[in-house]
């Protein structure tokens, strides 16, 4: 039995030496991605977690982060890859969801707004238009005003209107 332990120990220590990255270099990293994104440097914030990530890809703060950054910058399609990611990793992680739902609103709101902005007023289904631009934004409004500010769970100015601080992705 002792000297299946040492056995495994040994081959676990050749395994992490064989890694791309060590254990050191893997958390300083980490460490630097949460200065860069604390500070607001998402673009080389995501870099950072892209290199966690790829070390420690059941990492599922790093996912979150990652996807956190990739929605700080626009960049939607990859947040959503990111969240889901995370999720793929723990189904429970709340924030992942959370962040999840607000980006996938966020781009539903765009292609709403685009919508609304490109169909002439004169074509015949322009009042349709209307209708579900009403449906499709109402409830995003209503559950803004419910929340309390800096909560983080506000959808905020949906359809292209400035954003407010608490309607970014959850940390």
């Amino acid at each position: 039995m002792r000297y299946g332990l040492i056995l495994l120990a040994a081959l676990w220590l050749t395994a992490c030496a064989s890694q791309k990255h060590s254990a050191e270099e893997v958390f300083a990293t980490q460490e630097q991605a949460e200065q860069l994104y604390q500070q607001g440097d998402y673009s080389r914030a995501l870099a950072a977690y892209r290199e966690v990530t790829e070390a420690l890809p059941s990492h599922t703060h790093s996912w979150l982060r990652l996807g956190n950054c990739h929605a700080r910058l626009g960049n939607y399609p990859a947040a959503v890859a990111a969240y889901e990611r995370a999720l793929t990793e723990d189904p429970d992680f709340a924030s992942a969801w959370i962040n999840l739902t607000y980006v996938q609103a966020q781009i539903l709101a765009q292609t709403v707004a685009q919508m609304y902005d490109r169909v002439p007023k004169t074509d015949p289904r322009a009042q349709r238009v209307q209708k579900l631009v009403d449906s499709v934004l109402t409830p995003f409004h209503n559950a803004q005003a419910d929340s309390a500010p800096g909560d983080g769970t506000s959808p905020g100015e949906l359809g292209g209107a400035q954003e407010r601080e608490d309607a970014s992705p959850e940390d």
